[in-house]
């Protein structure tokens, strides 16, 4: 469904993004995985047309979203949904306003409509009964919950998920991760997921890449992770302190 290629990204000097190239398949969970700073969200927010690489294509469906007008974007954005890190709700609306707020900018359904569709995704992510709840009622499990039902409002082909468990407690992480596996079964969707939270990552995941100073030093199936002789993915896998500092 997208295709990276040769994606290049520099923020002045530094280099943060360094030749990476890999393919999002139809239907597939592929996680990011890597210690904080590496380039995961960075990289997420590249394909999501949020920033624009300094060189190297994103092909959507066929379509490269870095030579294209920002009107051309706005209209294949449509197809994606992204929870992001704070789940990014619009604290002076309620739960139901914020998942209907995707709708009403972009679908021309009467509020009858709406209301059915809210319901449906609150339900899909076991939120029925918070409709009317404000943002700073609910926990920060709820909040995710609430953030990811807005992202599913445009039933979209491919949804991405910027350190979902960030913040949580372990009991709450394994509920949300719970809800990905529901949404892998249930919608059949195409989701990109990036965390350094390697559990999670490796329970969700149909394929993993692990980037590491910009580049991708190892990709895919969970099992053959595990079994990399790279030397930074297993330093990375067994939580070891960073091999370069150990070796002088």
């Amino acid at each position: 469904m997208i295709q990276v290629r040769n994606l290049v990204f520099q923020y002045n000097t530094t280099t943060v993004l360094d030749d990476l190239s890999f393919s999002l398949n139809k239907d597939e969970t592929t996680v990011v995985i890597g210690r904080s700073g590496v380039g995961k969200s960075t990289l997420l927010r590249c394909i999501v047309g949020l920033v624009r690489p300094t060189s190297g294509s994103i092909l959507v469906e066929g379509a490269d979203i870095t030579a294209i007008s920002e009107e051309e974007l706005n209209l294949i954005r449509r197809n994606f949904g992204v929870l992001f890190q704070g789940a990014a709700l619009f604290n002076s609306m309620t739960v139901s306003e914020n998942v209907a707020f995707p709708l009403r900018q972009h679908r021309n359904y009467d509020k009858q409509k709406i209301r059915e569709i809210v319901r449906e995704k609150l339900s899909l992510v076991d939120l029925e009964g918070c409709e009317d709840m404000m943002p700073s009622e609910l926990s920060g499990g709820m909040k995710k919950r609430a953030g990811l039902a807005r992202a599913l409002a445009l039933d979209p082909k491919c949804i991405f998920f910027d350190e979902p468990l960030a913040g949580l407690d372990p009991i709450i992480a394994g509920d949300i991760d719970e809800l990905i596996l529901k949404l892998k079964k249930v919608a059949g969707m195409t989701m990109m997921i990036v965390t350094h939270e390697l559990l999670h990552g490796f329970r969700v995941a149909d394929k993993i890449i692990m980037l590491h100073e910009g580049k991708i030093i190892a990709t895919g199936k969970p099992a053959e992770i595990v079994e990399s002789d790279d030397e930074y993915v297993q330093q990375f896998l067994r939580g070891l302190p960073d091999i370069r500092s150990i070796s002088g």
